[in-house]
């Protein structure tokens, strides 16, 4: 179990991953808000709205999730931000489209793995509030 409670948005233009990556960070006592689309996860930002961890698809109509993720660092720069990508392993180490997310993860994503990025995520904004 985590140390704290984490807002998480989970973005996917596919409501049933997007709903099992939801649950299984619900299953870890996170609070979690999912977004069908590019355009749906930006609304969710609208307010001074903000997520401590995003996971979104890569792969999306109208605004893929690279588009997504720079758009969010702009809007929340303490967010961490992956990529989800069934493509993953074809997006090289030297890819300056890196620079605007905090990792590249390969679906499916796996359960070990996600609380990882919980931690992570806990020290990165634990780290900027110091």
């Amino acid at each position: 179990m985590t140390s704290r409670s984490l807002r998480v948005l989970v973005i996917d233009d596919d409501a049933g991953l997007a709903g099992v990556v939801g649950d299984l960070f619900a299953e870890l006592g996170h609070e979690v808000e999912l977004a069908l689309g590019g355009r749906q996860a930006l609304a969710c930002f609208e307010g001074g709205r903000s997520f401590e961890l995003v996971l979104c698809d890569l792969g999306m109509p109208g605004i893929d999730g690279w588009q997504v993720a720079r758009a969010i660092r702009d809007r929340a720069p303490r967010s961490a931000i992956y990529i989800l990508s069934g493509g993953a392993d074809l997006i090289g180490s030297a890819d300056p489209r890196r620079g605007f997310v905090d990792g590249v993860l390969a679906k499916p994503v796996e359960l070990s793995l996600l609380e990882r990025l919980v931690e992570e995520a806990i020290a990165k904004g634990d780290g900027r509030e110091q």
